[in-house]
């Protein structure tokens, strides 16, 4: 059976509320966040960050696509290990992405040569395979659906790999195809899990159905709905899948609307959307009266979602969903800051300084002197 959780659904899901379906709670527990560690971004010569997964004993593999590397450091903040350099050999990128960890191993997706890595923590390449689906035709239910530009995010230890890709038909071009979050196993057959909207990762305020995060060993994935828009708030739906397709739970998140200044919108009517900026230009009616509530969203392997909300035009607070959806903390982001991973004990952001380079910096996080559950 196929599985697919379309906007449609979405709807009649948030309409009729039905069982294991659950509601914000008003009351959300403050969490406070202490400062324990800092990367230094001029100390170790970073040039443009690309993000970083947290691996066992807090180990970080932070991502530099200008420099096709990826370096670790330990729970200290020391490094211990820089990994590839730029070519097509064995252990070279061209555009990596360090995606996750499975045990002590880091697994690493190149954009350019299409190829997963996998290393030691110690920066040992252990093997290199090629992405799935993009060697071989993935078999979809719909005999006559093609898959295309299919980029995983997620990896599972059964080597499923979930992965965002578009849908057409054939006869139609692939361009016209549908954005999807898809689930595909070790003998290249596809599931079709949720519907997303390929623009809304570079212009998420312009999203006509909302961004996803996906946990690094596929267990999990979120879709965060920005379909309706109001410019005196509401809620933003909050839906968590498994990677077979069935749905967990869907949140609804209560948001007060920040309006877009005049300025703002001139400016997005003046230089488009897309990957360069430049794939198309929007008509002024297709643009939200306020900017996107929610601004992004990280999965933990564990099943919690982290995610950031917009508080102002210069300020967010996160708030941290468990398994069930559960709101159980909320913080301020730190200024000029992102939310790059999280874990039971730490929150790690990226922070930009005067000179518009990031540092890496890890807090404590805890709700009333406890670990926030």
């Amino acid at each position: 059976m196929r599985r697919f959780l379309s906007q449609r659904f979405l709807r009649i899901a948030l309409a009729w509320m039905p069982v294991g379906v659950v509601v914000a709670q008003p009351a959300i527990p403050r969490a406070t966040l202490v400062e324990d560690l800092r990367i230094d971004a001029k100390r170790e010569d970073f040039s443009a960050l690309g993000g970083g997964q947290v691996g066992p004993n807090d180990v970080l593999a932070l991502t530099f696509r200008q420099d096709a590397q990826v370096r670790v450091y330990d729970a200290k903040g020391k490094r211990v290990a820089t990994i590839g350099r730029r070519g097509g050999g064995p252990g070279e990128f061209r555009q990596p992405a360090t995606q996750g960890w499975i045990g002590d191993t880091i697994w690493i997706y190149d954009f350019g040569l299409q190829r997963h890595f996998f290393f030691t923590s110690s920066g040992a390449l252990l093997r290199t395979v090629p992405v799935e689906g993009l060697n071989r035709p993935i078999l979809m239910s719909d005999s006559q659906l093609n898959v295309s530009d299919f980029s995983p995010n997620g990896r599972s230890s059964d080597g499923t790999v979930i992965g965002h890709a578009r849908l057409w038909r054939k006869g139609q071009s692939r361009y016209s195809g549908e954005s999807v979050i898809l689930a595909v196993s070790k003998d290249l057959r596809g599931t079709r899990l949720l519907a997303t909207d390929w623009d809304s990762r570079w212009q998420r305020e312009l999203s006509a159905t909302g961004f996803y995060g996906i946990a690094s060993d596929g267990s999990a994935i979120v879709h965060v709905g920005l379909a309706d828009l109001r410019e005196r708030g509401g809620a933003v739906p909050v839906t968590r899948v498994k990677a077979n397709g069935d749905t967990v739970f869907v949140q609804r998140v209560p948001y007060v609307g920040t309006p877009m200044p005049t300025r703002y919108v001139d400016s997005v009517l003046a230089k488009g959307v897309g990957i360069d900026l430049n794939i198309h230009k929007l008509p002024q009616s297709k643009i939200p009266p306020v900017f996107a509530p929610a601004n992004g969203v990280f999965v933990q392997s564990n099943g919690f979602t982290w995610l950031t909300m917009l508080a102002s035009q210069t300020s967010s607070y996160v708030i941290v969903l468990n398994v069930s959806g559960t709101p159980i903390a909320q913080f301020d982001v730190p200024p000029r800051s992102y939310l790059m991973a999280a874990t039971d004990e730490h929150v790690w952001f990226t922070v930009r300084d005067g000179d518009d380079l990031q540092s890496v910096v890890r807090y404590r996080i805890r709700c009333g002197g406890k670990v926030c559950r």
